[in-house]
Order: C-alpha cells, then structure tokens, then sequence
C-alpha cells in the first residue's frame, strides 16, 4: 500500500507541475495583455501634450478670428456698418446677396452677401477718405468694388472674408478588446493558473484606467490640425485682405494726385483692377504718381473693351505666393505687420 501511495503521489506531482493548457492559454493572453497596456500607455503618456497642444490651437485661432472680427454674425457686421454711416450725410445701406463667384446661375447656386453703401460725397478726397473709415477693420470685410458714379457719389460693395471651416468628425480609436480568462477552462494541475489570472486581472484594471485618455488622443491629433489649419487660413485671407488693400489705396492716391477720374476699382480673383474715365494718356498720367515698384507690376490690357475707358490690373502677389504653397509659394507666417495699415492692427 506504501509504494501505490507513493507511486499515486509522484505521479500526480508529476502530472500538476507540467504546464497544463489552461496555463499555456493563460499565457498567450498575459503576452496580449502586455501589448496592449503598453499600447495603451504610450498613447495616455501623450494626452496631457497633444490635450494642451490642441487646446492652444483652438484658442489661438478663436483669438485671432475675433480680433478679426471674422467670428461675428451678418447682423452684427451690419450694425457695425450702418453706425459708421451715421457720420455720412445722406449715406445709404443695404444688405443684398449674389451668386458666388464660379458659381452657375441656378436656384442651388451658393450665394454670399454683399454690403453696399452709397455716400453722396462728390469731392474725391472726401470721399476717399470716408469710403477708408468705411472698410477699416476690424472687422476684416472684403472690398469688393468702389464705383464712382458720376453726379451721384461713391457707392461701396464689401463682402464677408469667408474661410472655408470643415468640420472634423472623428471617432475615438478605442483600444483593442482582449480576450477574456474567463473563456479559459480550469483545470487541475499546479503550474500557477490562479496567479496568471490574478495578473490578467491586475493588468485589465490598468488598461481601463487609461483607455480613455488613450482613445481621447486619437481625436486630439486631429482636432489640433484642424484648428491650426483654420488659423494659418485666417492669416492668408488677412494678409490677402492686406495686400488688396495696400494696392487699393496706392491707385486711389495716385488718382487723387494725378487728378485722374477714377471710374472703379475692385478685386477679381488675383488682382486688383481699375478703370479710369479717359485714354492711355490719362492712365499714363496715373502710372507716373505711383512707385516703381508698382508700374512694373503693373498689367495693361490688349486692347480696350470699352470706349473712353482705360483700364489696368495690379496683380495681389500675397496670394498668388500664398494660395499655392506646393508649387513653390511660402505658406502663411505668424502673425505681423507687413504694412502699415495691417487689419486688426
């Protein structure tokens, strides 16, 4: 009986030692448990970075835009328009909408809004210089055309500085599920099967306690490029808006001391373009009160479409550069002045 006993006893010593597959399976998931904890913290390690990066960038663009003004509602941009009016004798306002530009003529056509204001002033310098408190910004508008209109004044279009915004959905990555212990059968044997389970469970209470910041992130990295995409789109169309105006201001100066009659001037797409009530002649005499600078820009078309009419273009240069950045132009820089009369300066 001694030797059967310790014949059983060694036997099954034998048998409880050796890894059992309830233990060979407990340790493929320790090994997938492993992963994904350490997955799962590389990711957490990074979200107080990306949270706080992400933050800045959101609050830095809001900033810039409301310095802007370009965060404000049609509404209040024309209540800001019609109180500067209110210091122009017999100024006009009205709001109106048109067809975007590129767009077909259609009833799906997107339209945008145009400001328009009428000012009775007859004197080129008076004008001038109110049609300059009209559009000074903040809030940053377009200038879309100046016509003067012979006998009757001045008539202003500004249009809103739009900026494509596109909304950034994305989902949370959530960390990949693990296994479950639980669809491990026990089994009897003495390879350490409970302590294996133990450490799943210890190990599984880690992971949980930083998913969330670790799927968090996966949205963060995202929303912090959308946010610094937006604010390098602000700072183009203000520094376009800048350089339009920088173009604007010299032809109509230059009209003023060359006492040219400046029919319009406007923006159209890439370049400024003005029409003088005149010939050649009259825009040569325009052409000399500018910088030289600006003459050799200057671009004259072929031939003159409309009789007693000269025109001529001034190309914006800030955005031929800045709207091509992969073929050869500079993207957008920090914030600054490059002229002296910098919206929201």
């Amino acid at each position: 009986m001694k030797r059967l006993f310790w014949g059983l006893l060694v036997f099954g010593l034998g048998v409880g030692c050796a890894e059992t597959e309830e233990c060979k399976e407990l340790d493929k998931l320790l090994t997938e448990s492993q992963r994904a904890a350490q997955a799962v913290k590389g990711r957490a390690t990074l979200w107080e970075r990306v949270s706080q990066r992400a933050n800045q960038k959101e609050a830095n663009t809001k900033k810039l835009m409301a310095e802007l003004g370009l965060d404000l509602g049609e509404e209040q941009l024309q209540a800001t328009l019609e109180e500067r009016i209110k210091a122009i004798p017999g100024a006009t306002f009205e709001r109106t909408v048109r067809v975007a530009d590129g767009e077909a003529q259609g009833p799906t056509a997107a339209t945008e809004t145009l400001f328009v204001i009428n000012i009775p002033t007859k004197d080129p310098t008076a004008a001038i210089a109110q049609l300059r408190i009209l559009w000074a910004a903040p809030p940053l508008l377009r200038i879309e055309t100046i016509v003067q209109e012979k006998g009757k004044g001045w008539r202003l279009e500004l249009g809103r500085a739009e900026i494509d915004q596109v909304p950034v959905k994305v989902e949370p990555v959530q960390p990949k599920a693990r296994t479950s212990p639980d669809t491990v059968p026990s089994q009897f044997g003495f390879c350490g099967a409970a302590a294996k389970r133990k450490q799943l469970a210890t190990m599984e209470e880690e992971i949980k306690a930083l998913e969330g910041k670790a799927a968090e992130v996966t949205t963060l990295l995202p929303a912090a490029a959308s946010w610094e995409g937006l604010g390098r789109r602000v700072e183009l169309v203000r520094e376009v808006e800048t350089e339009a105006r920088r173009l604007i201001n010299l032809v109509l100066d230059a009209a003023l001391k060359s006492k040219v009659h400046l029919k319009a001037i406007g923006t159209e797409q890439e370049l400024v373009m003005a029409e003088l009530i005149g010939t050649a002649k009259d825009r040569a005499k325009l052409q000399n009160a500018l910088d030289p600078d600006t003459i050799a820009q200057m671009q004259l078309p072929e031939t003159e479409v409309t009789p007693g009419v000269a025109r001529f273009g001034l190309p914006n240069r800030v955005a031929k550069e800045r709207r091509r950045p992969d073929q050869g132009g500079n993207a957008p820089t920090e914030p600054g002045s490059e002229h002296p009369d910098h919206p929201g300066h």
